[in-house]
């Protein structure tokens, strides 16, 4: 009877049945438990056969399913069930194991040209004290190696001469996906994770990827997930606390008297990848979240030891928004943990070390000085400043437009109607330009410096400014540190700048204690109603958020210049005030409408974090109150409030920020 009956096992995948494929480095099928699984059992005999299919679990229990017929005629027999892990498999302490709830279950069948009776083989598992039954022999005389980690192998004699049977078996990998947090607050392992939430009851899935698909569905848009494959990430797990709701922490939990905190331990990440994990809460608010630097700067050794992260756990109050208001993440309703990975060579452009941002930015995003008007200030592609457009742009008052950090011109002017960006072109007799530069890896001085640069030495320049966040600290220095720059022939002459949302006092977001917050802040401004170029800009977090990972924020001067009380801070705001030169200040004092924002608001913070009022990147008295410098306070200023106000990201949003600067832009 051998090879007269074979046996396949089918799993549903988009939504139609089809052959388990092995999805691990030894050739193992993995079924997660409950997932509904089929046996096809197929005879070439030419003769009616019985079979019976015997399950090994993979603590020792065996159950006999009822024999079943197959006839002579050629067809397929089917067995649909789904498959169930002992309530406490493994029956180890795992605290130091990585191994996770996955055991090796074994589909046996035994084949005979009659039937018989095999229910003397039933047992229990290892934890139900029953002994082993008068056959287990002949399974364990059958049975593959290593079928399962604890049946009993002692031989027991059975008298089977005389009748012709053979068997056919079929072994993979059975994981759990479900567990219940404990109320103990103790660990639970599910997948390659063991999370321990001791504040919050509900229940823990994880899913691995499969095939190149992420098993949870919504977590990431295209926008993130295109961003994601810019930066070489690859999504790896998802651990997902769904039904969260607050316990009491059990003793000596250190949750206790403290906002709730999930610690979520990961595999050390394979040889050669970083490794850090975004989250996600009932409302979308997204967390990104980096394991200690001392285990953050390994390579990874891809075996037993582990990394832990500690992830906001506070169960939000309120519910999400409409459906499509997220950009990235979408509606999530749970607690989503995503562990991410990336390689620490990037194929490109080589090592992810402080000299990565430099690398990234000059290959992706360079210096240019563009032309900006009304036909391309929203787009990528516009014709750079030639030396014919340096002329042009010195015939007259010339306005000069200055983004912030991850950003670029076409990006964060997008928001202005093209009505208006006309206006600002008639106005200033179509010399409308401006400039795009490095946030990230230079300092404002640098920035000026290439600026500078690439402008003919005759030039004679009179620029009015409009500048957002960062980029007022670039159009500071070149309208009061023009004694520090190497100007030569050139003359440069600043005539209005208008400051909006612009750290002139900084931002404790901006301090490398708070980095992850400030990558939380964009990423969430970001999810909520966002704008144009949603990759561009969650792909330098992205980057930003590897370098962070791995402990090179030293490479990142161009954040650190907006530190309160820095080295650039001091140095800027000293000095006297040029005469012909004056500022303007838009600030926002926001009380956010939607669920998530405030919800990611009070978690952090920020209101303390910031010293007050803020934009939830820049405090607003930052943007315009007085620093030290002769230039400060700036008194004619134009300050939102409350739920009307506008985020970091969305000035440009509200017409009465743009009236109010066309108006200033405009006066004699």
């Amino acid at each position: 009877l051998r090879g007269a009956v074979t046996l396949d096992i089918l799993l549903a995948r988009d939504g139609a049945w089809a052959p388990a494929v092995p999805q691990t480095d030894g050739g193992q099928v993995v079924i997660d438990e409950d997932e509904a699984v089929k046996f096809r059992i197929a005879s070439r005999h030419g003769r009616p056969l019985w079979v019976t299919v015997v399950d090994l679990g993979v603590a020792g229990a065996v159950t006999p399913v009822t024999p079943v017929e197959l006839s002579a005629s050629p067809g397929d027999y089917e067995l649909q069930q789904t498959l169930t892990l002992p309530d406490g498999y493994p029956f180890t302490d795992l605290v130091d194991e990585r191994q996770g709830t996955t055991g090796l279950e074994t589909v046996k069948l035994f084949v005979t040209e009659q039937r018989v009776d095999l229910t003397q083989l039933a047992q229990a598992g290892m934890r139900s004290g029953a002994g082993p039954s008068a056959l287990a022999g002949l399974i364990a005389t059958t049975a593959p190696p290593a079928a399962t980690r604890d049946f009993a192998k002692a031989p027991v004699p059975v008298d089977v001469a005389g009748d012709a049977w053979t068997t056919v078996s079929r072994s993979f990998l059975l994981r759990r996906r479900t567990a219940a947090l404990p109320a103990s607050g103790t660990r639970v392992a599910i997948g390659q994770a063991i999370v321990t939430a001791p504040a919050l009851a509900g229940t823990v899935t994880t899913g691995l990827t499969k095939d190149g698909r992420d098993q949870t569905a919504g977590f990431a848009t295209d926008a993130l997930q295109q961003a994601f494959g810019a930066a070489h990430v690859q999504m790896k797990q998802t651990v997902a606390i769904d039904g969260a709701r607050a316990q009491a922490p059990g003793p000596g939990s250190r949750s206790a008297g403290a906002a709730p905190v999930v610690e979520l331990q990961l595999r050390q990440p394979p040889a050669g990848f970083g490794q850090m994990v975004l989250a996600t809460d009932e409302l979308g608010v997204v967390s990104w979240c980096f394991a200690a630097p001392a285990a953050a700067s390994r390579s990874g050794d891809g075996g037993s030891s582990g990394r832990t992260y500690r992830i906001p756990g506070a169960v939000p109050e309120g519910a999400p928004g409409e459906p499509g208001s997220r950009g990235l993440i979408g509606l999530a309703g749970s607690k989503i943990f995503k562990e991410l990975i990336f390689p620490l060579v990037d194929p490109v452009l080589g090592d992810i070390s402080a000299a990565l941002a430099r690398r990234l930015e000059t290959a992706r995003w360079p210096y240019r000085v563009r032309a900006f008007t009304p036909d391309d200030y929203a787009q990528d592609a516009a014709a750079p400043i030639d030396r014919a457009g340096w002329g042009r742009l010195s015939a007259g008052r010339a306005l000069l437009m200055v983004h912030g950090t991850f950003s670029r011109a076409h990006l964060a002017f997008a928001q202005w109607p093209k009505a208006d960006m006309a206006a600002l072109h008639r106005y200033y007799g179509g010399r409308v330009f401006a400039f795009d530069h490095h946030t990230l890896s230079a300092d404002p001085k640098a920035n000026v410096d290439w600026l500078v640069s690439q402008m003919p030495d005759d030039v004679d320049l009179t620029l009015d400014i409009v500048c957002h966040s960062r980029g007022g600290l670039v159009s500071r220095l070149l309208s009061e540190k023009q004694a520090e720059l190497s100007l030569g022939g050139r003359r440069v002459r600043i005539g209005k700048v208008v400051l909006v949302g612009v750290p002139n006092a900084g931002t404790a977001l901006a301090d490398p204690a708070h980095v992850a917050t400030l990558l939380d802040a964009f990423t969430n401004l970001m999810n909520v109603l966002p704008d144009n170029g949603v990759t561009e800009v969650m792909t330098m977090v992205v980057e930003a958020a590897k370098m962070v990972a791995v402990g090179a924020v030293g490479g990142l001067d161009g954040l650190r210049a907006m530190r309160p009380g820095g080295e650039f801070a001091a140095w800027l705001n000293a000095g006297a005030k040029a005469s012909g030169t004056t500022y303007y200040a838009v600030a926002s004092n926001v009380t956010p409408t939607d669920s998530g924002l405030r919800h990611f608001a009070l978690s952090r913070g920020l209101n303390a974090l910031l010293k007050g009022a803020n934009d939830l990147v820049v405090p607003a008295d930052g943007v315009f109150a007085a620093n030290g410098s002769s230039y400060f306070p700036i008194e004619d200023r134009l300050v939102l409030e409350g739920d009307t106000a506008m985020t970091h990201t969305r000035y440009f949003a509200d017409a009465r920020v743009r009236e109010r600067i066309l108006s200033w832009l405009s006066a004699s």
